[in-house]
Formats: structure tokens, sequence, C-alpha cells
């Protein structure tokens, strides 16, 4: 006992005995082994396996004895067990980690704070397989319709953090209108998947086809609609229901055009107080802003809006914007390649946004 001899001796006479049967049970866990894989899939369940040992490396399986607590580092994250909570010598928890770069487990003693085991972990790499795109099968020119997109790795896999090891995505389509936005940016992505209001500007049968700008290999690309190209079809009776942008002036098209127009977008001081106005893409002409409320009244609803924008009797382009889930507002203005445009925030007037549309 504590590695000194003890004499075992036969009650009443005291007497040494030659053999007695006993049952030695483990001491307190002082060796742990870290059981769970080299690495993780980012965005995934992770199984952590810890089993416990004492000092000569007999598994901790007698425990009504002992009252130890261990704290479990995992991922930034800290877990507090008592031996006595599992069973057998081995406790399993799951972990859902959305980084990408290496953590730690790292077991230790409460009592003493003596480590008792530490492993590194490391993030499972992800190659892009393919992008799924999911549109209804009709919609209308000109009306907001939701786009969903889907990345995968090779393996068939969703790829849950798109959003930090992604590109942006370019929507190409083969018909003579304009999809808006036409960039979706690797921000728009929450575990994987992008789900967003679009609009198309054509009656007319089309295919979207995303491209991860920047990549140069080929992404096989599934098209979601019923095997069927996607249809944007614009219903014949509502034709005259198009939004259309009244035009300010009947302007000569000659040369005296005018290179700026000014839009100005007033929100109702009862929606909620504008804090500010930020970038967050522009790419290829097309510009997307997020609107962020301070105070917001959740009672009200932003509803879709889209209109054109006109420099003089010219259509350069268009303008939309949608509530996101987060209850901001996304802006998104899509022009011809030979303009330019900026949003803020008007100082002189608390709920008013400025687009600025130049010519390059």
């Amino acid at each position: 006992m504590d590695e000194k001899p003890l004499i075992l001796k036969v009650l009443p006479l005291e007497a040494l005995t030659s053999s007695m049967n006993f049952r030695v049970i483990n001491n307190k866990a002082e060796i742990a082994v870290i059981e769970s894989k080299d690495s993780y899939l980012p965005g995934y369940p992770y199984e952590i396996r810890i089993s416990f040992f004492d000092k000569e490396g007999n598994p901790v399986l007698e425990k009504s004895h002992i009252n130890q607590i261990f704290l479990i580092n995992a991922n930034g994250s800290v877990k507090e067990v008592n031996i006595n909570d599992f069973n057998g010598n081995v406790y399993k928890f799951d972990i859902l980690p959305f980084v990408v770069e290496d953590f730690n487990i790292v077991v230790q003693d409460k009592s003493n704070k003596n480590i008792l085991a530490s492993k590194t972990v490391k993030p499972e790499l992800q190659t892009i397989g393919k992008i799924e795109i999911i549109a209804p099968s009709e919609t209308e020119a000109g009306k907001p319709f939701t786009l969903e997109i889907k990345v995968y790795d090779t393996q068939g896999r969703l790829i849950k953090v798109y959003d930090k090891i992604g590109k942006d995505i370019k929507l190409k389509v083969n018909g003579s209108g304009r999809i808006i936005p036409d960039i979706i940016p690797k921000e728009a992505f929450a575990e994987g998947v992008a789900q967003i209001q679009a609009i198309y500007t054509k009656s007319e049968t089309i295919n979207i086809e995303p491209v991860i700008l920047g990549l140069n290999t080929s992404i096989d690309v599934e098209k979601k609609a019923q095997k069927e190209e996607k249809k944007i079809v614009e219903q014949p009776k509502k034709e005259q229901e198009l939004p259309t942008e009244k035009k300010p002036e009947q302007i000569p098209e000659k040369k005296e055009k005018k290179t700026t127009t000014t839009i100005k977008l007033k929100f109702p001081l009862e929606l909620g107080i504008i804090s500010k106005v930020n970038l967050i893409s522009s790419k290829e002409s097309n510009y997307i802003y997020k609107i962020y409320f301070s105070k917001r009244n959740l009672e009200y609803e932003v509803r879709n809006y889209e209109k054109d924008i006109f420099i003089g009797k010219e259509n350069i382009g268009k303008l939309n914007f949608v509530e996101d889930k987060d209850h901001n507002i996304v802006l998104n203005i899509s022009l011809k390649d030979d303009y330019t445009a900026e949003a803020s925030l008007l100082k002189d007037s608390k709920n008013t946004i400025e687009v600025k549309v130049v010519e390059k």
C-alpha cells in the first residue's frame, strides 16, 4: 500500500496465513489516451474518445471509491467531466468544429492541474467536386425568385465551410437577358448553402451555369430542376405588369446624354434606424451592398424592390433589394460594363441611401 509492504493477519489469533484471496481495484486515473481520429471534417460532428488508466496501466473501471474531475479542452471550449459520469474506462462525446485550422485536445486533472494527455487534430481538406443549383422550373421575368446553391467535394459531401475556404461564384446564362445578382459572394454561404433572391430580365428559356471565380479547373455542375433546363418564363397576361422605369426626360440620343445619375432610397423610420452601409462585393459591374440597422422594428417587413436605371433614355442596368435572414437589407446594383456605382448613407437624412451611378 503506497509502495510499502502490508502484513496480512487472520483474526482473532493474529496468525500469519500462507495464502489469501482478495480483489485488487485500480487507483485513480493518472494516464489518459486520446483515441480520436487525427483529422476532422469541418462542419461535421467529430467524436472525441478518451480512455483512462491508473499509474500502473490498469483501465479505470472501478470508480465508486474515486471522486475525480477532468477538464477536457477541445476546439477552444472546456468540458468538465466527473469520472463517475460514464461507463467503462472510455469517455465519448461529439463536437461540431466549423474552423479550418488545427486545434488541440487537452485532458487535465482539475484537482492538481496535471495534463494527462494532449493531441493536435488537423482539418481534412475538401476539393470542390460539383455545384448544385436548385431553382423553380418557371417564374416571371423581372420578378424575384429563390435560388439555392450548394457546393460539394469530390466525395459528394457538402462543403459546410465554403464561406471560409471557397471563392465567389459567377452565374452565367445562355439567354439575352441578365440574372441579378450574377455574382454570389462566398460570404453568402451558411453551412454550405446559399439562398438568394434573384431576378431574370427576359422572358425566355435559359440555362444557369455557375463558375467559380479564380478557379482554372473544370467543375461538374449539377442543374436540378426536374432534369430540365431552368425556365424563366413570363406569363403572357402579366406582361404589362413588369416594372418599368419612368424616364425623367426624353433627351436626344446625341453625345449630350448625362454621364451620372443619382437614385435615393428612403426607408421609413418606423422600419428602424440605419447604422451603416457596407460594400460586400464589386465584380464585373455588379455591386452588392448590405444595409445594417442599429434598431430594427421586426413588426415591419421589407418587400422586395426592383427598378431599372436610366441615364437619359438609355437603360444601363437594374437595382433591387431584399431583406436577409438577419433583417438587414441586401442591395444589388447591376450595370453595363462602362458604368460604376456607389451607395452611401446620406448624413443629412437618417434613413436615406444615395446611389450614384457614374460613367467610366
